[in-house]
Order: structure tokens, then C-alpha cells, then sequence
């Protein structure tokens, strides 16, 4: 287990080791249809990567999360942690991801990585109705070498009229990226602003077009604890959860979480098991779950927010498709003054069952555990009493072996004795012979 969490905690490091932009939703498969991960898409693409939108097609289609309407805000999220304390960044559209046109540039996007905004403008080509490139990039104020980080996503924008701007500033990205060597420029140290991406186009105080006016809609009160003053709440639509991200499936999940009132403290899956996984919420936009324990379809999630409130949606989550989204059917309702110190019983009707859930997948566990171990101490039982039954018959063996060596060497013993009497037997025979034989020639 130790060894499985460093592994997956070292490939979450590694991800998150540069920066990219991920929302909007940016490109993510290469020609042959093969997943491009995040990790890919936050190397530099100078030098490492030099390529105009990392080599990336554009889609077969925009997203629905990618839509806006002309002279809308959009909310840009930056992933990855290594900031590189700031630097350039600006943000640009095409037609033909050859010529950029720059939206705005923006100082130090890196160090606020998940609260950047930028209004896209109304005169942007016809061509932008039906499709085209929204591109970031970023020349970092600290770096080895000079570099130039850049991504794009494809986005459609609605209510063009087919203004054109004759003050707009225009970049080739083929000639950038085919003289990287000659063009990167570092920023300057007190400006933190690259000659390379000069004039600037800042946008200062965002001002959202006004839109018609409609029919205003009274909202159904939320049950309360006592007299509580509610607060306006961010956002009156129910809250949305939007899988982000290729590889999803039981063992890794990846969501961003919008429309959340009163903001968000925690995201919660169920797993298949019963018990309930606390996801991370990372510094650049989505909540990731690197699971400990199995998801099975449909998934089961709860909320709660920075006032205590608490919401559960039970089998929201019916795929692990990238860009799939969900409705929660509802959104948080209750005071910040609740602190979650009084939550209401319609707020959770779960809570006993999920307990219980989780005692269960608790008990299965161990249960599992404990079996695992007995059959363990089975098998090394049954090998010990082999190994000792095996060493009883190899002493028998060898003793009964010992005992006829030693009875064939004392008969070997006993036919050498015997041999050597008759040899005495005649030797003496021979000399009484001889003996006999010189008396006899004597006498004579």
C-alpha cells in the first residue's frame, strides 16, 4: 500500500510540475486520437515542446462548456504549482492557428492561477461563430533557459455581428516557434512585461455587456433554523459538476465544481465499498479523487459548504467521460452563520445510512484482512509441517544408510582377517618344510 500511495503521489508531483491552461477546456488528444495528459500540455512549448498548440488538431466539435457570447467574461484556470514567481502572460484567438490576434495581456497570471478573467471582444471574425483558437501564453520571470509556455482550447462565440478592430495586435506563432532561438525574450525584472509580446493590451476593470432585461423569477425559500438573516447567495442555478480530464474511470477521478453558493469546503465520493472519499481541491480549478478504494457507476456525491451545509446527490455520476456534466438538482441555501453548528435534517437525511455504510465497508475489510492473514498462516502451517516431515524421513534415510556401510565394511573386515591366518598358516607350513628338508641333509 505504502509503495502504490508514493507511486501515485510522485506522478501527481510530476503532473502538477510546470503550468497550462486547462479552462477553458483546453485540447487534449493528438491526431491518431490518443489522450494528451496534463503533464504533457504543461511543458513549455519553448524549447520543449515547439510546436504551435502543442501539435494538437483542433476538435471535432467545441465543447458546450466552451461557448460565450460575444463581449462576455471567461474564467481562465492556470494548472500546475510551479509558478516561476510570475511573469508575461496574455491571451489571444485565431482562425487558422497560424495568426493570433491578442486579447489582453496580463501580469503575473501564475500566482493567482485560478482567479483570472478575460473578456473576450465583440469584434472577433465570423469564422469564431462556428469555431476558432483560444491561446495562452507565458513567458515565465524566473527559468533555466528563456521559455514560452503555450496551450489553446476551441471555443465558439455566439452574437457576433462581424465588426472588425483596426488597432489589433498580431503574432505568427509558426515564425515564433521556427525562430524560438532568436525571438524568446526574458521579462523584465522590474516589469515583469517581455519585449516579445509588446504592445501591451490591458484590460483593467472588467465591464460585462448589459444584457436584456427579463422577467424576474421569486426564488423558493429554504427551510431555516430559528430567524437567520440569509445572505444574497453567488449564484441562484444549481450547482453543476463537469468530469475534467482523460483517464477517469474507478481508481482516479477529476471534476470542477461551478455554481456553488456560500463556496465549496469539501467534494466527496462514494465508494463501491460504502465508504466516503474525500477529494483534493487543487490550486488551479478541479477537485481530484486519486481513489484508495474502487468507484463503480453511478457514482454518489456529497458537498459541503464553507457556511456547514451539507448536500448529497445519490448515482449523479454515470460516466467517467471526459466533459460529461451533471446537474445536482439544487444548490446551498443556508446562512454562513450556521458555522455547522445547527444543520437541518433535510439537509442530509443520509448521514446514519452513510454511517452505517461506512461501518460496513469497515468490517468487510477487516473481515477480508483477517481471512487473507489465516490462510496465509494456513499455507506456512502446512509447508513447515512438510519441510519437518521431509527432514524425519531424509535422518532415517541417512541412519539406515550408516548401518549397512558399517555392516558391509565389518564384513569386509572379517574376510581380510581370515585371509591373512591362512597366509600365516602358510608361511609356518613352508618354513617347517624347509626345516624338515636340512635336518634330513645333515644327517646324511
Amino acid at each position: 500500500m505504502s509503495t502504490t500511495a508514493l507511486f501515485f503521489a510522485s506522478a501527481f508531483l510530476t503532473v502538477r510540475g510546470h503550468m497550462s491552461m486547462q479552462i477553458p477546456l483546453s485540447r487534449n488528444r493528438d491526431a491518431s486520437g490518443n489522450s494528451y495528459a496534463v503533464w504533457q500540455s504543461n511543458e513549455p512549448m519553448i524549447p520543449a515542446r515547439p510546436e504551435v498548440c502543442h501539435g494538437l488538431p483542433a476538435e471535432s466539435s467545441v465543447r458546450a462548456q466552451n461557448v460565450f457570447a460575444a463581449g462576455s467574461v471567461v474564467s481562465v484556470h492556470i494548472s500546475g504549482s510551479a509558478s516561476h514567481q510570475g511573469g508575461h502572460c496574455a491571451f489571444w484567438y485565431s482562425a487558422d492557428d497560424v495568426t493570433f490576434t491578442k486579447i489582453a495581456d496580463v501580469k503575473d497570471c501564475t500566482l493567482s492561477p485560478d482567479s483570472i478573467t478575460v473578456q473576450l471582444p465583440t469584434t472577433m471574425p465570423s469564422q469564431c461563430g462556428t469555431r476558432c483558437t483560444f491561446a495562452w501564453t507565458w513567458v515565465p520571470r524566473v527559468s533555466g533557459t528563456c521559455e514560452i509556455y503555450s496551450n489553446c482550447a476551441d471555443i465558439r462565440v455566439t452574437g457576433l455581428t462581424g465588426a472588425s478592430s483596426t488597432s489589433s495586435v498580431n503574432m505568427d506563432f509558426v515564425d515564433l516557434v521556427a525562430r524560438y532561438d532568436q525571438l524568446c525574450q526574458r521579462v523584465d525584472e522590474s516589469t515583469h512585461w517581455s519585449s516579445l509580446f509588446m504592445p501591451l493590451i490591458l484590460q483593467g476593470t472588467i465591464q460585462t455587456p448589459p444584457s436584456a432585461p427579463s422577467t424576474p423569477t421569486l426564488p423558493t425559500p429554504a427551510p431555516t433554523v430559528g430567524t437567520i438573516t440569509q445572505p444574497t447567495p453567488i449564484s441562484s442555478s444549481n450547482i453543476r459538476i463537469t468530469n475534467q480530464g482523460a483517464g477517469l474511470g474507478p481508481w482516479y477521478y477529476s471534476c470542477y465544481v461551478a455554481s456553488a453558493n456560500y463556496g465549496l469546503q469539501s467534494v466527496e465520493v462514494l465508494t463501491a465499498n460504502g465508504m466516503w472519499f474525500a477529494c483534493v481541491e487543487s490550486n488551479w480549478g478541479p477537485w481530484t479523487c486519486s481513489m484508495w478504494w474502487e468507484l463503480s457507476l453511478p457514482v454518489s456525491v456529497r458537498l459541503t459548504s464553507h457556511s456547514g451545509e451539507r448536500i448529497q446527490v445519490d448515482r449523479l455520476i454515470t460516466t467517467f467521460a471526459d466533459g460529461a456534466s451533471f446537474d445536482f438538482g439544487s444548490n446551498f441555501a443556508a446562512s454562513a452563520a450556521y458555522e455547522g453548528a445547527e444543520e437541518t435534517a433535510h439537509v442530509d437525511t443520509h448521514d446514519d445510512e452513510n454511517t452505517n455504510n461506512a461501518w460496513k465497508g469497515w468490517g468487510l475489510q477487516l473481515l477480508s484482512l483477517t481471512l487473507a492473514l489465516v490462510a496465509v498462516l494456513s499455507v506456512v502451517c502446512v509447508v513447515r509441517q512438510w519441510r519437518n516431515t521431509e527432514t524425519v524421513a531424509r535422518k532415517k534415510t541417512q541412519t539406515q544408510m550408516a548401518a549397512v556401510t558399517s555392516s558391509q565394511v565389518g564384513d569386509a573386515s572379517d574376510e581380510e582377517d581370515a585371509v591373512e591366518e591362512d597366509v600365516v598358516v602358510e608361511v609356518e607350513a613352508a618354513f617347517a618344510r624347509q626345516a624338515g628338508s636340512t635336518e634330513t641333509t645333515t644327517l646324511e
